[in-house]
């Protein structure tokens, strides 16, 4: 069997890579800032809001890998075993290097809702070096 040409296999990769992204934001603009091992991490530029005097308030992704959901089924039960991502509302205050997550809301592969959970408004922390959120805070407190 013949394999496509080069310039054909660009073609087709190109429309698909366009065709998934255009599925994954339906209307959102995701942009990448963190990946670990368990999940790969996203913050919507389109949400990015100042609440505040040196706060920013922003809807991030994170879309989780095998080991992470194995971890949310041994936790949360086997509702999980169907779980893809959660899109998290949190907070950064960029003077005092600290951040709060407001809600967290978890989807299923299909987009289906699976749990929500939110969280008190005055649970601060200040950051952790080299943890995700630093990784939000280098992003919006530029």
């Amino acid at each position: 069997m013949k394999s496509l040409p080069a310039e054909l296999r660009m073609v087709f990769l190109s429309i698909g890579l366009i065709f998934f992204f255009n599925m994954q934001g339906w209307g959102a603009d995701w942009k990448g800032f963190a990946e670990t091992d368990n999940a790969s991490f996203y913050y919507d530029a389109d949400t990015v809001t100042r609440p505040s005097k040196g706060v920013i308030r922003v809807w991030e992704k994170r879309v989780y890998k095998p080991k992470a959901i194995n971890d949310m089924v041994e936790k949360h039960g086997a509702t999980f075993w169907i779980l893809h991502h959660s899109l998290i509302l949190s907070e950064v205050h960029c003077a005092e290097k600290k951040r709060r997550l407001m809600s967290i809301d978890y989807y299923s592969k299909d987009g289906g809702f699976l749990s929500s959970r939110s969280i008190s408004e005055n649970d601060w922390t200040f950051m952790v070096p080299e943890s995700i959120g630093e990784s939000i805070y280098k992003v919006l407190c530029k």
